[in-house]
């Protein structure tokens, strides 16, 4: 294979990967609820309850919530209990699993400041689309 041709590989792959949203565990269900038989690309946060690295299986809990990690893809994920974690993958509905493709420590994250800026980010967010929506509508 050519250069060129390892190229186009690599873009026609990374094309198909999709923009992931950030939600907090406890709002996941609405989200299965929504597209039960589909994925939905994700970003989320917990600490880490189990890991089992013959299955490839991880949970991870956040305010009561827990969600089932596939973590087979992940890259030297290294595995501390009870630590916090920041996961990136698809969000298998049917199976209420997150096959995790992006991982990252959060050790010393404020979670709470985390939060409040993801409720203004939505707010802000929702306020653009809600003036673009007007400005179309003004369009002829």
């Amino acid at each position: 294979m050519t250069a060129a041709g390892a190229a186009a590989v690599v873009v026609d792959t990374v094309s198909n990967v999709r923009t992931a949203r950030v939600y907090l565990l406890s709002e996941l269900d609405a989200v299965i609820a929504a597209k039960p038989d589909a994925s939905e690309s994700v970003r989320t946060l917990g600490r880490l309850r189990s890991v089992n690295f013959a299955t490839n299986q991880a949970v991870i809990e956040h305010q009561g919530a827990f969600l089932m990690l596939d973590i087979r893809t992940l890259y030297e994920f290294v595995a501390h209990d009870n630590a916090l974690y920041e996961f990136v993958g698809e969000l298998d509905c049917a199976t209420r699993t997150l096959r995790c493709r992006i991982w990252r420590s959060l050790g010393g994250c404020d979670v709470q400041l985390f939060i409040d800026a993801l409720g203004v980010h939505r707010r802000s967010l929702a306020a653009l689309l809600e003036f673009i929506d007007e400005a179309n509508a003004l369009m002829p």
